[in-house]
């Protein structure tokens, strides 16, 4: 199976209804969609990619409000919040920092080879490829594991939140040739006028829409 499991910031920040400095709306509800989605990644990792990214914050991030910027403080890193929600995270996750590429390139088929479950790539902007590491690790899969070309790649996006990471996310690897389908009941907005402007790009650029049913092979989908 030709396919990258994507996984955008599913944090305690942004899903944790009581203690999230910056709570996406109704992001708590997406938790049983998100679990099935992680399990279904989980169990296709020995033939699929399944990669994630992490907010990750110093104080003087400039996005936080009290730095000039339009966010509450909020994905720390080192805090409670910068965590993954515990009941999305495998077994075997393998964190990789925002500080530059593999070095040297060999890294990366020690990477590949082990027994990760999940690679996690740090940032501090919308982006997931803002690491390096992440786009080393996705033109690895696609050119010398899967041997073929992203537009032979389907990618499978779910997260939070749906105008920012998601759509840099579901964007950039539509621009890099991948087919691009972002799960639309296991993402999440901030506002209805940022996810419904999303969206339309969404179909703009050819990033298709899917359910949670559809892809963990469930029966029933919604209507």
């Amino acid at each position: 199976m030709n396919r990258i499991y994507v996984d955008i910031d599913t944090q305690i920040d942004f899903l944790d209804r009581q203690i999230g400095a910056l709570f996406v709306p109704n992001a708590d509800k997406l938790v049983p969609n998100l679990q099935k989605l992680v399990q279904k990644a989980v169990a296709d990792s020995n033939s699929t990619l399944f990669i994630g990214s992490l907010d990750s914050h110093t104080f003087a991030c400039g996005e936080f409000v009290e730095n000039g910027g339009p966010f509450p403080r909020h994905c720390v890193s080192g805090t409670i919040g910068q965590l993954k929600l515990p009941e999305l995270m495998p077994d075997r996750a393998l964190v990789l920092p925002n500080c530059g590429g593999f070095e040297p390139y060999e890294q990366l088929y020690e990477v590949v080879a082990g027994d990760a479950q999940l690679f996690l790539f740090e940032k501090n902007m919308f982006s997931i490829f803002e690491n390096e590491r992440a786009e080393e690790l996705v033109n690895f899969w696609t050119e010398h594991v899967l041997k073929t070309r992203p537009s032979d790649v389907e990618v499978i996006i779910f997260g939070v939140a749906t105008e920012f990471c998601v759509r840099a996310a579901a964007v950039e690897f539509r621009e890099r040739g991948y087919r691009v389908r972002v799960v639309r009941d296991a993402i999440a907005g901030v506002t209805v006028e940022g996810e419904a402007a999303a969206f339309q790009e969404f179909w703009d650029k050819g990033i298709d829409t899917v359910w949670t049913a559809e892809v963990v092979g469930e029966a029933k989908v919604p209507a």
